[in-house]
């Protein structure tokens, strides 16, 4: 947000800049929670299967992000 306040940008510009930024954060609660209302088995069975998925894959998972940082 600072950068954004420090563009100099119109104030049109700024606005559309922290709307886009607030969106972007906001997708990754307000999607699964209007899914989970819409089609709540549906949600829980993939909530599931990915829980599996990281069970079984979970370490390699964090090995690759841990070597993905280190490099």
């Amino acid at each position: 947000m600072k950068d954004i306040a420090d563009s100099h940008s119109s104030t049109a510009a700024d606005v559309l800049a922290v709307l886009i930024c607030a969106i972007a954060v906001m997708l990754f609660v307000e999607v699964p929670l209007i899914a989970l209302f819409v089609r709540p088995a549906a949600v829980a069975a993939g909530i599931e299967r990915f829980h599996d998925w990281l069970r079984r894959n979970g370490w390699t998972l964090a090995a690759v992000l841990f070597l993905a940082a280190g490099i």
